[in-house]
């Protein structure tokens, strides 16, 4: 794990710090290890969906590898991190602004003498072209603005406001950095202001709420800005003027965040200046009248403000109290909410958010009802309430939703993304989240009449096409032709496995097909899914359309009726998601909705959503196979989230059985293929067996190495089943009750232990000198032991004794037998083996060559009253 890291009581700078090195670490987590300011709590109440920052208690200091600290270069400041970690064993990075010495405790210390940390790293950012967004770059400027005291601090260098202008062109939006500034008063803008809190009018216009503070000040006052910027914050209030007289006239000062209301433009009306959000003026007039033409010119010149009616969605997608945990999960998934309202009746029961929803998680909780863990104090807004004020309630209970009411009827909703889309004048990031909400292709249905290739299709697979359409118009259903079998006709490939969706009665219409083949069919109502069983090897599924939501990784699917587009966005990649239509209506059209025609000519492998490999990790193999078997590429962030995956996914829940089954195939179908162990170093999919399964680089050589022992043997004749040895070795550390999980047979259990040991079993050959006991050792091993020693052999560099026993002893034999020594006068018994043993000796020591040798020392031996002893003597 790499974590970004700032002081004890984060600020402004301190936050926009590490969210900047997470654009040049993507791989790191941003992490709170203490207090926040309230600027920064303020800030992450509004932000929070834009920006994720970890809190400490989230994260295991024992597997931190990395640190990146920025805006300190203390490690005091650091609160518990500078004790829980060992700072000798993780790689230190340090952005920091502020002068120091050398830090004996960092490997690489970047720190710059700048008016800001964040300006540190904008300058990496702008050097490595990396883009922003406009909420990342308001962040960032924010940072800059507040530690450089909106550039006025000594501190401040040319390099910040270049920065700062940088991060303008990114779209850095100055209204919003003004909102989170404070400034400081002197002594004598505080007693001006204690002249002016007393007399304090509030005022309503055009549903505008406006503060007016008057005063009369013996003396002239500079700076009342600030003290205006004050006031504002202190009542929080919206739009706020002063006017105080001050030495024959009267000063007029406006601020204002609501874009119903323009400063600049009043103030024009007093012959002064300013933009939308500040303005001043001077009137030669006393007070009271300065008051009366402000109030005038306020009626004439504020605007009707837009309400959230005019941001807010409808109608809303709600779920019930009883609604299961897992079910709210798939359905805020499925649209790409962070909360769902709980309404029953009519009436809001309460909210349940993925906050809710990630406390939950782990406790076995995910079949309970909503009802038991929803917040039940829902705060609401009326639907004509202004935009700021929606946020301002967002931010004061720190929560992202708002249900919008006309009267006691819910009407709408609004969320912290449509406030902020509202500020930007366009759509942030995750407002591009449509209803597959973690979505990683467009979805654009797009259609291709292909009736003419429908004759590559052998002639017992189109009469099975054509009565599905005849069946589609007699019982008014859809019914598509999906899966392998469309890629593979589109890439001109043979497939065998028919795969059928029905989108209405599926039951219905698998009777019906299996009565027109004659053949018979499974049906299981949970899943709604059937098979039909057919000749030749071929295979014919038929389903219902479905969407499916998966309660945990690697666990089966929970299933509901939906259309195709669903169906297809359910499946595993882009290649595989292509449905060709079987009703009469449009039969013959490809129906394409994730560019999966442009991945085949590309030849890509895409994942189709960001949880796919979640949901269903065996995936990831599918995904390898698909790349082996089509010799395609996958596409670069497929194997990210497949490889993210691996590193974090709970593979707790999942079968066993059902990973090994998905193994096995590949390594049988792909064991020859030359970019097999480049994947398995990429994507170490064996980890999907729940242990610490590792393809290092040392594994590649030894990949090879093996490669090289199995052609060995091939060359010599052997039959080998190469890819039952590749498999073998590659589990042969899986633990004793993973092969009882995996109800592995003694005989290839055997095998990986004999695999584990190979190198054991090698030294153990070695020792042997003896022709004869050579032989007899290695012809009792089968011809896939034979591969794992050789293949020991190899990692020993030492291959002489067995290259000498392919190329010399194996092949020798005796050439009598016991009906020889008979002929010879020896009487049957235990003396024909010993006497034959001790000529196959002979016959390895070359001390004889042929038949003739071999009888005339048969003879000797039998005839010599002593042979016995010569027997044992020669042992």
């Amino acid at each position: 794990m790499e974590i970004i890291v700032s002081h004890d009581l984060t600020d402004l700078d301190g936050l926009a710090a590490m969210i900047a090195a997470g654009k040049l670490y993507p791989d790191a987590r941003p992490v709170f290890v203490g207090r926040q300011h309230q600027m920064v709590r303020d800030f992450m109440a509004l932000y929070r969906d834009e920006i994720r920052v970890w809190n400490y208690q989230e994260i295991d200091p024992a597997e931190v590898e990395r640190v990146i600290v920025v805006d300190t270069f203390s490690r005091e400041r650091l609160g518990k991190l500078n004790q829980e970690i060992n700072w000798e064993e993780v790689e230190v990075i340090v952005y920091d602004h502020h002068s120091h010495e050398e830090i004996g405790w960092a490997d690489l210390d970047l720190s710059q003498s700048l008016g800001s940390s964040t300006t540190i790293l904008i300058n990496r950012i702008k050097a490595e072209e990396i883009a922003l967004n406009p909420a990342e770059a308001t962040l960032f400027a924010l940072g800059i603005y507040a530690d450089t005291g909106n550039f006025t601090h000594l501190t401040t260098r040319p390099e910040d406001l270049r920065a700062a202008a940088y991060l303008l062109d990114y779209g850095a939006n100055i209204k919003i950095i003004n909102q989170f500034l404070e400034d400081r008063l002197t002594l004598e803008q505080k007693k001006a202001l204690e002249n002016l809190i007393p007399a304090r009018q509030d005022v309503e216009i055009k549903s505008q709420e406006i503060s007016l503070f008057t005063a009369s000040l013996e003396t002239y006052v500079l700076g009342l800005n600030k003290v205006i910027t004050r006031l504002k914050e202190l009542y929080n209030l919206k739009t706020v003027f002063l006017l105080v007289e001050m030495e024959g006239s009267v000063l007029l000062i406006g601020r204002s965040n609501s874009e119903s209301v323009d400063i600049g433009s009043i103030c024009s009306r007093f012959s002064g200046g300013g933009h939308s959000g500040a303005g001043s003026a001077r009137l030669d007039s006393p007070l009271s009248q300065a008051r009366s033409r402000l109030m005038q010119v306020l009626k004439e010149e504020i605007k009707t403000a837009d309400t959230v009616e005019s941001i807010m969605t409808s109608p809303v997608h709600t779920i019930k109290p009883d609604t299961s945990v897992a079910e709210a999960e798939r359905i805020m998934d499925s649209y790409g909410h962070n909360g769902l309202i709980v309404e029953e009746d009519g009436e809001i029961k309460g909210v349940f958010s993925r906050r809710d929803l990630d406390k939950i998680k782990g406790h076995d909780l995910m079949n309970a009802p909503v009802k038991g863990y929803m917040t039940r104090d829902v705060i609401t807004i009326d639907c004509g309430a202004t935009i700021q004020e929606a946020q301002e309630k967002m931010v004061k209970n720190n929560i992202g939703r708002l249900p919008v009411m006309l009267d006691d009827s819910m009407v709408g909703i609004v969320t912290r993304t449509d406030i902020l889309a509202s500020y930007f004048e366009r759509k942030t990031p995750r407002y591009y989240q449509n209803r597959y909400g973690s979505s990683m292709v467009k979805i654009n249905n797009q259609t291709l009449d292909i009736k003419e290739r429908l004759k590559f299709f052998p002639g017992r697979v189109r009469k099975i096409l054509q009565t599905s359409s005849r069946l589609a118009r007699e019982l008014d259903i859809r019914v598509f032709l999906i899966g392998g079998m469309v890629r593979d006709l589109l890439l001109g490939r043979q497939n065998r496995d028919l795969d059928l969706v029905v989108d209405g009665a599926a039951e219905a219409f698998l009777t019906r097909l299996s009565a027109e083949l004659g053949r018979a069919y499974k049906y299981n109502e949970r899943f709604q899914t059937g098979s039909i069983s057919l000749k030749d090897n071929y295979t014919l599924d038929v389903a219902r359309t479905r969407s499916e939501h998966y309660p945990g990784p690697g666990s089966l699917p929970e299933v509901e009726s939906a259309g195709i587009l669903e169906d297809l966005f359910r499946r595993d990649f882009t290649i595989n998601a292509l449905a060709l239509a079987l009703y009469p209506e449009e039969y013959g059209y490809l129906h394409d909705y994730f560019n999966g025609r442009q991945d085949l000519e590309r030849g890509l492998v895409r994942v189709l959503h960001r949880f796919s490999f979640l949901d269903d990790p065996t995936r990831i193999i599918r995904g390898v196979r698909q790349a082996l078997a089509l010799n395609f590429q996958i596409e670069p962030e497929t194997e990210n989230l497949m490889n993210e995956a691996l590193r974090r996914g709970d593979f707790s829940r999942l079968s066993l059985n059902r990973v090994y089954k998905e193994l096995s195939p590949m390594i049988k179908n792909h064991h020859a293929n030359p970019r097999l162990p480049d994947m398995l170093y990429e994507l170490p999919v064996f980890k999907l067996l729940n242990y610490n399964f590792e393809f290092s680089a040392q594994c590649r050589k030894e990949w090879n190495k093996l490669e090289d022992s199995l052609d060995y043997l091939a060359r010599r004749d052997y039959n080998v089943k190469e890819w039952e040895v590749k498999l073998i070795w590659l589990l042969r550390d899986l633990p004793e009750e993973y092969m009882d999980k995996l109800n592995i047979s003694g005989g290839k259990r055997e095998l990986m232990n004999y695999a584990r040991c190979s190198r054991e079993h090698f030294q153990e050959f070695n020792k042997l000198k003896d022709p004869l006991a050579i032989v007899d050792y290695l012809d009792q091993l089968p011809p896939e032991k034979l591969a794992l020693l050789y293949f020991a052999g190899l990692l020993e560099g030492d291959t002489a004794g067995l290259d000498n026993y392919f190329s010399e002893l194996k092949d020798i034999e005796i050439e009598i037998d016991g009906n020889d020594l008979i002929d010879l006068g020896l009487k049957p018994g235990p003396e024909i083996k010993e006497v034959l043993d001790k000529i196959r000796q002979a016959r390895f020591n070359n001390r004889v060559k042929n038949r003739e040798e071999e009888l005339e020392l048969a003879e000797k031996l039998i005839t010599s009253r002593n042979y016995a002893e010569e027997i044992e003597n020669d042992r």
